[in-house]
């Protein structure tokens, strides 16, 4: 039995079912979420390809040269709000389209940074991230600001980092843009890509990736087992 199977609900607690990861490109947190998801035996939301998928709407839109996508916009919000997005399972559709094989185009990941930084996108998809949880429940949610903006009560926080020659080498087919989006999405005003105060920060420089699952995996479950005894405490 999964360890997560006793926190299907936050005990009468204000907490999140939630395992937080966030952290830099780079650092492993995809692939990591992933496998902790499988070790957990929950599903996982890997955010990113949400806002990718909203990218993708931006660079195929007919209005796109007219769009100011440094702040709010009525014309940007009339296009999201003509948006319908649906994960299935791997798959991303947007108004019914399978664009899965469209997200990490040169031009989605060009325009990524700036499209991820707009409030507007960040607010739509704040809610979608929030109501993919409260449809599943217990989950592993992968991003760059899930434990100090979406889930700041998840019961469990992660921040992977790693050095720069390593995250470069890990997506060597993004070069130094890798390091340019982490300065962005670190500065930026809007939910700023940062540890969350009471996340665990993992350095995954000289890490293997079953030793990093391994490790998230110890740390889960101790805090799972920890909530749990205090609940107990609390009704006796």
């Amino acid at each position: 039995m999964s360890v997560l199977s006793v926190a299907r609900a936050p005990w009468g607690r204000d907490f999140d079912p939630v395992i937080a990861i966030d952290g830099q490109a780079g650092s492993g947190k995809s692939t990591v979420s992933t496998l902790l998801g499988e070790r957990c035996g929950v599903p996982v939301l890997t955010t990113g390809v949400y806002f990718r998928a909203i990218t993708k709407v931006l660079v195929d839109s007919a209005h796109r040269e007219h769009l100011d996508l440094s702040q709010s916009s009525h014309d940007l919000a009339e296009l999201l709000r003509s948006v319908a997005l649906k994960l299935v399972g791997e798959r991303v559709f947007v108004n019914e389209v399978d664009v899965s094989d469209a997200l990490r185009s040169p031009e989605v990941t060009e325009l990524l940074p700036l499209v991820s930084a707009n409030p507007l996108v960040r607010a739509m998809i704040l809610s979608l991230e929030r109501l993919w949880v409260r449809e599943h429940g217990s989950c592993v949610v992968e991003g760059r600001d899930i434990g100090s903006v979406v889930f700041p009560n998840a019961y469990v926080k992660f921040f992977l980092t790693a050095s720069d020659e390593i995250r470069q080498a890990r997506r060597s087919e993004e070069g130094a843009s890798v390091l340019e989006r982490d300065r962005r999405d670190a500065t930026r005003a809007q939910a700023p890509s940062v540890p969350a105060r009471d996340a665990v920060v993992v350095d995954t420089t000289n890490m293997s990736v079953p030793e990093v699952v391994h490790y998230l995996e110890e740390i889960v479950t101790f805090r799972v087992v920890e909530l749990t005894s205090t609940k107990e405490r609390e009704y006796r």
